[in-house]
């Protein structure tokens, strides 16, 4: 799966960049996010069209980012609370989760950025409620489960995670169709993200 159709996999709000910053995918839950069509931002540095800034109102994004730094050195990035700006200028609060798409070579490599605004959702996303029920469906996932999981969210795409795993392209995507219904998410990004707000990674 190429970082296009990663960012169509979800309704939540995404976009991938390369290791330059630039906009290569935006989808829908983006242009309804930052107000900005996805015709009119690829090819756009993302620091200048979002200048995002931390929870504190530091400048955070810019041509040298930490999180492409250390995507491009191919460690964990760990999710982020980042302000950005909108098409109007308005402040957007969201909460930030990357994933690596592997290129034909490392310096090819694309990073997609899935957001989670603090909505009503998201509050009550961070209820123990909601933790404890999320927490019990993950104990369902079987070690295979969790280690084509833990794959996915390194950007391995069927075909690479059945070649580490030994296993038939086949037996991936069941394991994969397994995993989405367990954990009741539709995309494999949603999976990951909510895979990283649990720490089923760590």
């Amino acid at each position: 799966m190429n970082a296009a159709e990663t960012v169509a996999s979800t309704t939540a709000p995404a976009f991938a960049v390369n290791l330059a910053g630039k906009i290569l995918a935006w989808n829908r839950g983006s242009e309804d996010l930052f107000g900005h069509k996805a015709a009119e931002v690829i090819g756009r540095s993302c620091w200048r069209l979002l200048s995002g800034r931390d929870i504190y109102g530091n400048d955070y994004c810019g041509k040298v980012c930490p999180l492409r730094r250390m995507a491009r050195e191919c460690r964990p990035v760990n999710p982020n609370d980042l302000v950005f700006r909108s098409a109007v200028n308005e402040p957007i609060k969201t909460r930030v989760w990357l994933v690596v798409v592997s290129g034909a070579a490392p310096s090819e490599a694309t990073v997609v950025h899935l957001l989670c605004p603090p909505t009503q959702g998201e509050q009550e996303a961070d209820a123990p409620a909601w933790r404890l029920s999320c927490g019990n469906r993950a104990k369902q996932l079987s070690c295979r489960e969790l280690e084509v999981l833990g794959l996915l969210s390194e950007g391995k795409g069927t075909r690479e995670i059945a070649e580490v795993l030994g296993l038939s392209s086949s037996t991936v995507r069941n394991h994969v169709h397994n995993t989405l219904h367990k954990l009741r998410v539709h995309s494999r990004l949603e999976a990951v993200a909510l895979a990283h707000r649990l720490r089923l990674l760590c």
